[in-house]
């Protein structure tokens, strides 16, 4: 009977053990499966993370950088716009009529271009302040386009009555021509109001890029 209940004994151990060893070997499958099924969570979430963020960043550079561009192309027509606008002031002065004239219409077509440009820049501007944080220097853009913008309008309305004071002081209306010339001064002086707070916009962008004339 001794003997029989070792055999028993011997047998009870060895199955315990191997009942044992199938658990932790199960325990280990079951924890490794379930840590492999929370780092493929994890994976597929920081992948689709990291996606959202590249697509955001894509589309915050495509369209700051077209707004830019049309920024450039409108600060140019702008200059030019300016300069046929002087010119036009300075042939009525000269009494040159013909050539204010024409002057005036070619600064007219120059605001009508930049004041296109700089609203298509401004609708890009707001396009890329969706997909950015950082949106300090994007305001000091707005604010600088919006500005620009107005002074577009401002330079239009200039045009119009540099042209029709030509056209007066060309037919022998004198009285009419003086007053589109108070006219103008009136809006030229408008002007230089909204070119002040433009350059103050200016030195902000500036000074955000840490540039120092």
């Amino acid at each position: 009977m001794k003997i029989g209940k070792r055999r028993f004994d011997v047998n009870m151990f060895v199955l315990f053990t191997a009942l044992m060893i199938v658990a932790v070997v199960m325990t280990y499958i079951v924890a490794d499966y379930t840590n492999r099924t929370k780092m493929e969570n994890i994976r597929v979430e920081y992948e689709y993370r990291i996606l959202t963020i590249t697509t955001k960043t894509g589309k915050f550079f495509d369209n700051y950088s077209k707004a830019l561009t049309y920024l450039d192309v409108a600060r140019s027509d702008l200059k030019n716009a300016l300069y046929y606008i002087d010119t036009a002031n300075y042939s009525i002065q000269r009494a040159d009529y013909g050539n204010a004239n024409y002057r005036s219409k070619a600064a007219l077509h120059y605001f009508n271009l930049s004041n296109r440009e700089f609203k298509i820049s401004f609708t890009y501007l707001n396009s890329s302040i969706k997909h950015t944080n950082e949106t300090k220097l994007l305001h000091f853009y707005i604010n600088y386009t919006i500005i620009s913008i107005n002074m577009t309008e401002t330079g239009k309305n200039m045009s119009t009555v540099l042209s029709l004071a030509a056209q007066y002081y060309s037919q022998g209306s004198a009285s009419k021509g003086n007053s589109m010339i108070a006219t103008f001064n009136s809006l030229e002086e408008k002007y230089q109001q909204q070119s002040l707070l433009l350059d103050y916009y200016l030195t902000e962008i500036k000074n955000y890029y840490g540039i120092r004339e």
